[in-house]
């Protein structure tokens, strides 16, 4: 199920789930989304959203679990910044030595817009990667998952 870091608490566990995985470091405009099983209460997926600049945020995704991407994770992880928070693209970070987090990133649909050589840890290429709203194929799941969200 789709839980909102809506909370101090949720917004904190969501950041120590990046920080840990991701490496990230929030910043003070962080909100946060996760995929929880309604059975057991542990944290399967979990995307955060920061540095919102104009029409452009950052966005970290981090698989805990064992079980795959569930669509309606999925879509409401693009409609919250894209429909949500009115963003025209989302931006990633990327070590070019991850290369499971690059495929994975690749596969949702980003594109590599920058790579500066050498500069991430062990002497990983730092990757930038950028999804437009307009190139966003999630957004069409909406239809089916939107009145979910909605009532959650």
């Amino acid at each position: 199920m789709i839980v909102v870091a809506n909370t101090a608490e949720l917004k904190s566990l969501a950041a120590q789930i990046l920080a840990e995985h991701a490496h990230v470091k929030t910043t003070a405009d962080f909100q946060a989304l996760m995929w929880v099983d309604p059975e057991t209460n542990e944290v399967q997926w979990c995307v955060g959203y920061d540095g919102f600049v104009g029409k452009i945020c950052q966005m970290h995704i981090v698989k805990l679990g064992n079980i795959s991407l569930p669509k309606q994770f999925l879509w409401a992880g693009f409609d919250y910044p894209f429909n949500q928070a009115g963003m025209e693209a989302v931006t990633g970070v990327v070590n070019s030595k991850n290369v499971q987090a690059m495929r994975f990133d690749k596969h949702l649909g980003f594109a590599e817009i920058l790579r500066l050589p050498s500069l991430h840890d062990d002497g990983g290429d730092v990757v930038f990667l950028k999804m437009d709203k307009a190139d966003c194929k999630w957004l069409k799941l909406g239809k089916k998952y939107e009145a979910q969200l909605l009532a959650a």
